[in-house]
């Protein structure tokens, strides 16, 4: 999905992404070969001409991190294809008095749950970094 996506890029928010969209535009190689695209200015659309070969470089390099601080915290669901080995879902779930009574820590591949009274107080410990 990430390869489909503008958001990324300043100044690109979801409306705007959209009218990209509907111009037929739906992939970054669609943008690159584009002369121009309507709302967007001709130095603009330059810009984001590098800012996408960078995006390219950053996927072959398996180079989360480029997107992590770009994308909408909301929008990061984007990257999981790509990256999906970098990436940790965490559930924290508390009760009424805001204690916690179970942690989930799940990857593509496992899930380790902690639960207040049976294993919470162990350190959890991670053996690999995660990224996003």
């Amino acid at each position: 999905m990430i390869r489909n996506s503008f958001i990324f890029l300043e100044q690109i928010r979801e409306k705007k992404e959209r009218v990209i969209w509907r111009q037929g535009i739906h992939h970054w190689q669609d943008f690159l070969k584009a002369e121009t695209i309507k709302g967007i200015s001709k130095g603009k659309k330059y810009y984001y001409d590098r800012r996408l070969h960078e995006a390219r470089q950053a996927l072959a390099d398996d180079n989360s991190s480029f997107f992590v601080g770009k994308l909408p915290s909301k929008e990061m669901w984007r990257i999981y294809d790509s990256f999906r080995d970098d990436c940790c879902f965490l559930d924290i779930e508390i009760d009424s008095y805001g204690r916690i009574t179970v942690v989930g820590i799940s990857n593509y591949y496992t899930t380790n749950t902690f639960v207040k009274g049976v294993n919470l107080e162990k350190k959890i410990d991670r053996k690999r970094t995660v990224k996003i």
